[in-house]
């Protein structure tokens, strides 16, 4: 335990700086309720200079056992060059949900695979979308970004560390897509771990062990650490250099572990005991059974099924800019303050949950006005929500009236919404200050609005009066 908590400052820097959780489906308006999609990648060394990619994707199904009959989900894969924009590969198939299989032999609810191919030094996005069984339209999508570097150097380089749902040794079977280094390996790309899933498994290859001292040995240490950088889990052992690379396994009981975000934490050293290379790897734990620390955090028991699980960093972000509507300024400050995408993910699954415990379809509510801004008040290359009738529509809905005023010899065209349930009836006033659709909010009636008692002159009036 010495070894660990000599470095727990250093890991409690890195916990939230390095986490990021595997691609969630969470297209809220098309998702379809009965199935919901995972997908995760991990990167291991090829060659000297290409990395070998495996893709993992899972789909949970999400209908009551009594209705569990085989269902086919048509899915297609998009592995895209991000540097050049070009698509190297597109594959479609279809997964039968429904049924048992290698990844599922005891919940029949989950399917999964994994997709394998070689690839040079570069920066690449892979897609997964379902599709609509009648039309092949695209009703769910999911999307991940990376780079693969090579491997090779005079240190020591570790390979992603795969979290796994079950590792078999020497297994009957050697030939199937689950099999390597003598091992089958069943992915997790939920990354969920909880009652139904009591044991973490792991599988992580090291590269460039023998380049220097053979004769030594190298320790490597794995460890899990809770959000509050607490060691709650640790092995370390000893491995002779004398190869090239090593294959490293492993798993831990996680049935006692509170609800939450965790990180599992691999760590080589060489024989001096000076850091060497580190990679985490985050994980979520689901245990309604287990008591936690503080009343507060049973919410967090939700998170994996919220839409934020897994949501890339530009969406929440977007997602946060959006909402700053009915933010406090409070809460505007702690965002802004967040510097990792598990933070803000948190953030906002709190900061939407908070409110719908009063308000029950809030956030669902909150942003169908999003999408109607944006498809009715876009102008140029400016979103329709952030326009002044866009946020308008937002924060107060569908106006009550709306009178439409085009363009006159002397005068703008102008709009003028009213709300007759609200503050006893308000009103406000965009006009067409360009003449090219960009209408700006220039008075009123509402208090905590702006006001000009004189907005036609100053505003609607091409030559003042």
């Amino acid at each position: 335990m010495r070894f660990v908590m000599r470095r727990l400052a250093f890991f409690g820097y890195v916990f939230f700086l390095m986490i990021a959780f595997p691609a969630f489906s969470h297209t809220s308006d098309t998702l379809r309720t009965d199935v919901r999609m995972f997908l995760d990648f991990a990167r291991f060394r090829y060659d000297e200079t290409q990395t070998y990619l495996e893709i993992y994707y899972l789909l949970y199904d999400l209908r009551p056992p009594a209705a569990r009959s085989p269902l086919d989900v048509g899915l297609e894969f998009i592995l895209s060059n991000v540097e050049n924009d070009s698509v190297l590969a597109s594959a479609p198939l279809t997964v039968t949900v429904g049924k048992s299989s290698p990844t599922s032999k005891r919940n029949s609810n989950v399917q999964g695979s994994v997709i394998k191919t070689i690839l040079p030094p570069g920066k690449y996005q892979i897609e997964m979308f379902r599709l609509d069984p009648q039309t092949h339209a695209r009703i769910d999508s999911l999307k991940r970004e990376f780079e693969t570097n090579p491997f090779q150097g005079d240190s020591i380089k570790i390979s992603d560390v795969e979290l796994c749902s079950r590792i078999i040794r020497n297994p009957t079977q050697q030939k199937g897509l689950f099999y390597k280094n003598t091992l089958e390996v069943y992915p997790n790309p939920m990354r969920v771990y909880g009652m139904d899933t009591p044991r973490l498994y792991y599988y992580a290859e090291l590269y460039n062990v023998s380049e220097h001292s053979p004769d030594k040995n190298i320790q490597i240490e794995v460890a899990i650490a809770d959000a509050r950088r607490n060691i709650r889990a640790q092995r370390t052992y000893t491995r002779p250099k004398k190869y090239e690379s090593l294959v490293e396994f492993g798993s831990f009981d996680v049935s006692k572990l509170e609800n939450g975000a965790y990180l599992l934490m691999f760590l080589v050293t060489d024989s001096s005991g000076h850091y060497n290379t580190y990679k985490g790897t985050p994980f979520f734990v689901v245990n309604p059974e287990v008591e936690t620390g503080s009343p507060g955090e049973d919410i967090m028991v939700f998170f994996p099924q919220s839409p934020y699980f897994g949501m890339s960093e530009a969406e929440v972000d977007e997602r946060f800019e959006q909402a700053k509507y009915i933010a406090t300024q409070e809460e505007i400050d702690a965002y802004e303050a967040l510097t990792d995408v598990e933070s803000k993910r948190v953030f906002m699954f709190k900061f939407w949950y908070e409110r719908e415990r009063e308000h029950e379809g809030l956030e669902a509510e909150y942003y169908r006005r999003v999408r109607y801004a944006n498809e009715h008040f876009g102008f140029s290359n400016r979103k329709g929500w952030q326009s002044d009738r866009g946020r308008v529509y937002i924060v107060y809905g569908e106006p009550d009236d709306i009178e439409h005023h085009p363009s006159e010899e002397d005068r703008r065209p102008y709009e003028r919404w009213v709300y007759y349930n609200i503050q006893g009836g308000v009103e406000f006033i965009f006009v067409d200050i360009t003449g090219f659709n960009d209408y700006k909010l220039v008075s009123s009636t509402h208090r905590d609005e702006i006001y000009d008692p004189n907005w036609q002159n100053n505003h609607l009036f091409m030559i003042r009066r």
